[in-house]
């Protein structure tokens, strides 16, 4: 749960679907608001069992993002996100013992409940999306890479430019390529500029930085990513 409320904070997120990232907010937001105001009109916390397991949940949650409090990122917020799923859970058990006889209260949580996980497999299903299509892309490109390869002398070095640095909002051609490349035991060598590396540059002078770089590192051969396809510069 954690993972995906850390995704629907991006900003590319935000200005390519902003809908997803408030509607899921916002329903979140009113779901856990309705636990707490059953929790205050039950008085659950003068229980001390309710007390002292909530407190334990939510020492855990501060506890383990204190070290990655400046570094927070969905890989670092693992064991946090134990303490905050459990203080959810806290928060829905006790408020649906206190509904007791209540039906329409407890038809409420139910529907809350459902809802809060509709939302949470939705954003899960979303990412997957966009996970599979970077998948797609890395395979598309690498089997292109892989008939250009076998025309070229072994140990040749390749610069390819133009690579998405990620896709809407997954990492596509961040940090693993080369190495990538490396464990596939391809015949060549391989040096990559990603898209994110070219956009500080007037877009007429790309490709002239790209031949600069190239010829720098000694490359003999430069492929341009352009949009799903590795076509030759020079």
């Amino acid at each position: 749960l954690p993972n995906n409320y850390a995704f629907l904070s991006s900003i590319p997120l935000w200005q390519s679907s902003p809908a997803i990232p408030v509607i899921c907010l916002i329903l979140s937001a009113s779901i856990i608001a309705i636990l707490i105001f059953v929790w205050w009109h039950a008085r659950l916390l003068a229980n001390k069992q309710y007390r002292k397991s909530l407190l334990f949940a939510l020492a855990w949650t501060i506890i383990a993002l204190g070290p990655v409090i400046f570094i927070v990122t969905e890989r670092a917020i693992f064991l946090s996100s134990i303490g905050i799923a459990a203080a959810f859970s806290i928060l829905l058990v006790g408020a649906w013992d206190a509904a007791k006889d209540k039906v329409w209260l407890k038809r409420t949580i139910t529907i809350a409940f459902v809802l809060y996980l509709g939302l949470n497999l939705y954003v899960l299903r979303y990412r997957s999306m966009w996970f599979e299509k970077s998948a797609n892309l890395n395979q598309t490109v690498m089997e292109q890479l892989g008939q250009y390869a076998e025309d070229l002398p072994a140990n040749t070095k390749v610069l390819i430019a133009n690579l998405p640095d990620h896709t809407q909002h997954t990492f596509t051609f961040r940090n693993t390529f080369p190495p990538a490349i490396k464990l596939l035991r391809y015949p060549i060598d391989v040096m990559s500029i990603l898209d994110s590396d070219l956009r500080t540059i007037p877009r007429q002078r790309q490709k002239d930085y790209v031949k600069q770089i190239a010829q720098k590192n000694d490359c003999s051969i430069v492929l341009w990513y352009n949009d799903g396809q590795l076509v030759w510069l020079q």
